[in-house]
């Protein structure tokens, strides 16, 4: 006799191979944060550390400027840009919120709740990207508008939260290479230079030229090279283990089915056979454990 637990049990994966992507407020939020930390938390390290901390010249970027709060559904980092005139840096700071459902009333308080900084780095805020994420809204949308001179604001709807994470840092590097262009432009140099420097790199033109120009010239260059292959790569790495989700649980689908119909069969049987039977399917359930936990270790 199938007991209560079980039923409950068997209810809830169902519900959970139906559909995998369950919007649950507080398990969303999680997941688009964690997402956002994966990819920005080690930057400092990795990509501005190197470019900025590496002589006493801009030793002002001692530390990360960041910060998330989970309960607020927040998180916040600032992107080093260039140093100003009074040898502290200028930077470009991104803020996240995720709400459990867009509207524009909900929009309004969230942008005016963005607009107060969670960290005050030390030099100057020079320009800002606000993205607000969320699971439901009246269609899945991807909106953006500016906010003042120095602003934009990027609305992404989608109740998958890791593929709303690679909309936004998608939107961001489309920032960040428009930038780096103006950046270019700025010094008379071509904006198709900065493609056919991330096509061929230290064989671009623009590689070449840009070693002539002045150290913070070659530093504010470097430090939006990197910062674009960071994000892209954990961009591209995030958008294969989708595709794989994706993929598994299309497999998955058929097989759970199958279970069941097999299940549903077992009643048709004498009393005195269902076990017999009902101990190969366990057995086939447990071969098909064991082969995935040897798979698991050989991945590893």
């Amino acid at each position: 006799m199938v007991s209560p637990m079980d039923r409950m049990e068997a209810r809830l994966m169902n519900e959970i191979i139906e559909n995998p992507y369950i919007n649950v407020s507080v398990e969303y939020r999680s997941r688009v944060l964690q997402a956002f930390q994966d990819v920005e938390a080690p930057m400092f390290k990795r990509v501005y550390q190197p470019v900025w901390c590496d002589n006493t010249l801009y030793a002002s970027v001692r530390r990360p400027y960041r910060a998330v709060l989970f309960d607020e559904g927040r998180l916040e980092f600032n992107m080093p840009l260039a140093p100003s005139l009074d040898w502290n840096m200028e930077y470009h700071r991104v803020g996240v919120k995720v709400l459990t459902r867009v509207s524009d009333e909900e929009v309004g308080r969230a942008v005016a709740e963005m607009l107060q900084p969670l960290t005050k780095p030390a030099g100057r805020v020079r320009s800002f990207t606000l993205f607000i994420i969320a699971p439901r809204g009246c269609q899945p949308i991807v909106r953006g508008r500016r906010l003042g001179r120095d602003g934009f604001l990027y609305v992404i709807v989608d109740p998958v939260p890791e593929r709303a994470v690679v909309r936004a840092f998608k939107l961001f590097l489309n920032h960040l290479v428009k930038r780096l262009k103006g950046f270019v432009r700025a010094l008379r140099l071509e904006e198709w230079m900065v493609d056919e420097y991330f096509k061929y790199r230290e064989q671009s033109l623009l590689n070449n030229l840009i070693e002539k120009y002045r150290l913070s010239i070659r530093k504010i260059f470097e430090g939006f090279v990197k910062t674009v292959d960071w994000i892209a790569g954990h961009v591209q790495g995030l958008e294969k283990r989708l595709m794989a989700e994706k993929t598994l649980f299309e497999k998955i689908k058929p097989l759970h089915r199958m279970v069941r119909e097999l299940t549903d069969m077992l009643r048709y049987l004498p009393a005195d056979r269902r076990p017999l039977w009902a101990g190969s399917l366990v057995r086939l359930g447990e071969d098909i454990h064991a082969e995935l936990i040897l798979s698991l270790t050989r991945v590893v």
